[in-house]
């Protein structure tokens, strides 16, 4: 049955509950961040206000469910002034927020700049780069307007639904919209930031004392509510949200996995608990917030933590994989290495519900960081999105906690890239960047990386015009006889996670001399291995390692890598230099 089709089927049971709530109606209107400023030395400073959603205008920008802005005090005579995001190359996702007297234009602009925030006031807390609004002066020459910046003028009620797996596509960033002064609605309504072109057009809106979220903002139809009578939906209480449940839509059940509890996250948060923006809430609930005993993790340049040891997951068995997936959590993993190109990620879910079936083995999603990957066969913007939604079903999630390029370009000389498969022939590791970088900002992903970049495309992707957001982690292949130092340099200068991988695959294969140094190394400390020697002296590095283990024991065994140190003078003996491994212990 198509999604449409659900909601009319649960028309009745939304229609009942807003029956019922209607006698203790309590109605409260506030401002969510509907007017802002632009300051503007060059431009010149104006106030914008959120166009009327059931305005022509406001329904034509529906199309992406980010708002569009009129100027109320624009200087420009009698011409409007219009604040609105565009899409201005579909081939390699570049979009932009633009100021111009033409609403929707591509082709001209007075201010623009390259992003995929939900809002405009949202951009500098999302942007990594100097944020640049681009001008023309009175000879059309492109200028940076370095005095630019928009700001909320009320209070921000913009937010991010997390959803239910039951109903996936209800979650993402909900944008306040105003009325026409006529409309007899009495009640904050917000419109779904869209990802996905053929999701449904959602609100979420209040019918008395239930908030709804639906294919309308003036219907008692839905996918899901609650019964709360908070002013906005930053403040509802209840966590006990109902999502359709079943294929005809007539039956809604409660949805209590961990997610929902924390299911809004908001930048009205900021005044109790100091949270910058919505970006930044939204990070915050979603990141674990421990590793078991034993164990450290790092802090992602964006504050999400990672742990710092993994398990890899390329190249183990197929059949085995939730049997040994599920060993490695109970084991006290929470950082799982996964890719489109593995296969695995449609295993997770099973993983998950064969732990649940344990009722003492209390590991849930939000415990465990999630890591996938898109093969070079999807590299281009449309691809590489089309695939991070496809990865988030297969997941059975509702968001991934870092997504990365697998590799920059596919090599049609590697048997095993199989680039006969590629989707789109002109598709591009830059496009494919843009998708990341959309998809980090519509709060799909957490971080976004790269894999097998060297320094060179890592300094290209650094000077790419259209970066806003660099690498927070950077996967790449290392062992002690390739250390990656030119990539660990940058790494280190731009605050982006080293996470190497195939660390240890072959020390049986390394060359005598670097062999017999891990040897006389290994010998040195009670109970470890040449094996265990390579990780410790890869996550002592600060490395977030990976190793790949089938077998219990193993497993077992490479969690207590942070249980003890190599010295200064081993690790540079194994390349690392001297001032640097002084300093890492």
């Amino acid at each position: 049955m198509t999604k449409g089709g659900r909601i009319n089927a649960a028309k009745n049971v939304c229609a009942v509950l807003v029956a019922l709530a209607i006698m203790s109606s309590v109605v409260e209107l506030i401002e969510g961040c509907t007017k802002m400023q632009v300051i503007s030395h060059l431009l010149g400073d104006m106030t914008f206000e959120s166009v009327p959603l059931d305005n022509k205008l406001g329904i034509d920008a529906f199309s992406n469910g980010r708002a569009v802005y009129i100027a109320t005090d624009s200087t420009r005579g009698d011409k409007p002034t219009f604040l609105y995001h565009k899409l201005v190359d579909e081939t390699e996702g570049l979009a932009r927020w633009v100021v111009n007297d033409v609403y929707d234009s591509a082709d001209s602009a007075l201010a623009y700049i390259n992003s995929w925030a939900v809002a405009p006031h949202l951009i500098n807390s999302l942007h990594e780069r100097r944020v640049e609004w681009w001008m023309t002066d009175y000879d059309k020459n492109w200028m940076v307007d370095d005095t630019f910046s928009v700001r909320c003028l009320v209070e921000d009620t913009t937010f991010y639904f997390e959803g239910s797996s039951l109903q996936p596509f209800t979650g993402g960033f909900y944008i306040e919209r105003v009325l026409t002064p006529e409309n007899t609605i009495q009640s904050p309504v917000f419109t779904k930031v869209v990802a996905a072109a053929d999701d449904p057009k959602l609100y979420m809106y209040r019918n008395s004392n239930v908030w709804m979220i639906g294919v309308d903002y003036h219907v008692d139809s839905c996918y899901a509510y609650v019964d709360d009578k908070a002013p906005v939906p930053t403040k509802i209480a209840n966590v006990d949200w109902r999502f359709i449940s079943s294929a005809d839509g007539d039956n809604f059940v409660i949805d209590n996995n961990e997610i929902i509890h924390k299911g809004m996250s908001s930048s009205d948060n900021e005044t109790s608990t100091g949270f910058q923006s919505a970006y930044h809430a939204l990070r915050f609930y979603r990141s674990i917030k421990f590793v078991p005993a034993g164990q450290k993790y790092l802090s992602l340049r964006n504050n999400v933590p990672i742990p710092q040891i993994g398990l890899g997951t390329g190249g183990i068995d197929f059949d085995n994989t939730v049997n040994v997936v599920g060993d490695a959590l109970l084991a006290g993993y929470r950082l799982l290495d996964l890719a489109q190109e593995y296969k695995n990620e449609e295993l997770i879910p099973e993983v998950f519900a064969r732990l649940h079936e344990d009722p003492d083995s209390r590991i849930f999603r939000n415990d465990v960081f999630l890591q996938s990957k898109v093969w070079p066969t999807h590299l281009g913007f449309k691809v590489t999105y089309d695939t991070i939604l496809q990865s988030l079903t297969s997941l059975g999630t509702t968001f991934i906690d870092s997504y990365l390029i697998h590799w920059p370009f596919c090599d049609e000389a590697v048997e095993w890239m199989h680039c006969e498969e590629k989707i789109d022939p002109d598709g591009t590791w830059q496009g494919s960047w843009n998708a990341l970088q959309r998809a980090y900002s519509e709060g799909i992903v957490n971080s976004i990386g790269v894999s097998n970049f060297d320094k060179a495309l890592l300094e290209e992707l650094d000077s790419h015009p259209d970066t806003a957001i660099l690498p927070h982690i950077v996967q790449n292949f290392a062992d002690l006889t390739n250390i990656d130092l030119d990539v660990r340099n940058w790494c280190k200068e731009l605050m982006a996670a080293y996470q190497p991988y195939a660390s240890g695959r072959n020390i049986a294969s390394l060359p005598d001399t670097t062999k017999a140094v891990v040897d006389t190394i290994a010998q040195s400390y009670p109970n470890q291995t040449p094996y265990s020697v390579a990780l410790k002296f890869f996550e002592q590095t600060g490395a977030v390692v990976i190793p790949r283990s089938n077998k219990k024991e193993h497993l077992e065994s490479n969690l207590k890598t942070a249980a003890w140190a190599l010295s200064p003078e081993h690790m540079e003996m194994l390349g690392w230099p001297r001032e640097t491994a002084a300093a890492e212990l």
